[in-house]
């Protein structure tokens, strides 16, 4: 992701996140905190998505993401994007925080996939959420992995695939049968 942070000369000067990265390992601190700023929003709804909307624990996955980063920084191999690691860095600690804690549900928070984010739902959304929450459930786990990427952190099919290790195709092909299986799965509830 390429951002402008500052300015030389008046002209908007492009830092991508891996060259923050590697300013931070070089000893910039605030590098690393213009990557906080960058991500932490989008590292908490994808944690809240694996997590069930636990807010305690999703903010304890998103903090442990960024120690992970801080941390093992040097470990970046570049092979994808930066930003891409990190997400795959969340959906490793978030689901293994929600199996450590035993209330690791199938279900992918709704909002997933409505783009609704949870912390500033109506009165009417609840109803939808759990519907739609209750329905992401009965997905396969790879189908609810490729919605929470492709929405929530709002990854491309490639970085998809190399966090999922699986083809492009693989990853855009259990997209499309998790958007099918969710429209029947809804229009069913909707009929009965």
């Amino acid at each position: 992701m390429n951002e402008n942070i500052s300015s030389l000369n008046g002209t908007p000067v492009q830092i991508t996140d891996e060259d923050l990265l590697r300013s931070f390992l070089e000893g910039r601190e605030d590098a690393f905190r213009e990557l906080m700023d960058r991500y932490r929003d989008r590292v908490f709804r994808v944690a809240m998505r694996y997590l069930n909307g636990k807010k305690d624990v999703a903010e304890d996955v998103t903090q442990q993401a960024f120690v992970k980063i801080f941390t093992s920084g040097n470990t970046f191999r570049g092979t994808g994007s930066f930003k891409s690691w990190l997400f795959s860095i969340t959906s490793n600690l978030a689901i293994s925080e929600s199996r450590r804690t035993k209330s690791y549900q199938k279900a992918v928070d709704a909002n997933a996939v409505s783009g609704v984010d949870n912390r500033n739902e109506d009165s009417e959304t609840p109803v939808r959420s759990k519907r739609l929450r209750e329905a992401i459930s009965l997905l396969p786990q790879k189908q609810r992995t490729i919605v929470t990427l492709r929405i929530d952190a709002g990854l491309p099919f490639d970085e998809i695939a190399r966090i999922t290790g699986t083809s492009v195709n693989s990853a855009k092909v259990n997209y499309h049968h998790a958007a099918v299986s969710l429209k029947r799965l809804l229009l069913r509830e909707v009929i009965e």
